[in-house]
């Protein structure tokens, strides 16, 4: 049911309806931030790596999926796949 409810979201946002991205974003962020934190330690740079999976979600669903694509994602997996990348790429840049 969680699934589906995520495509609908997924769809709506496709749509331009703000209201269903801070719907996604309330349902997802505490899960991904968890996430985020246990890859990255610093709270601050956790906070940026999901601030910055939503707005590429954002831009995903609106401007580079079309309808059956976003109808057809998995996204919480696609969302945690987007963090990790993310946390990643942040994690290089710190190494380096």
């Amino acid at each position: 049911m969680a699934q589906e409810e995520d495509q609908n979201l997924a769809v709506e946002i496709h749509r331009g309806h703000r209201k269903a991205m801070e719907q996604l974003i309330r349902m997802h962020k505490d899960r991904l931030f968890t996430y985020a934190s246990y890859m990255i330690s610093r709270e601050e740079e956790a906070k940026d790596v999901i601030q910055e999976a939503f707005m590429k979600a954002y831009t995903a669903l609106t401007v580079k999926y079309d309808e059956p694509k976003c109808r057809s994602l998995a996204i919480r997996a696609w969302l945690f796949r987007i963090v990790r990348h993310i946390a990643l790429n942040k994690i290089r840049s710190i190494q380096r």
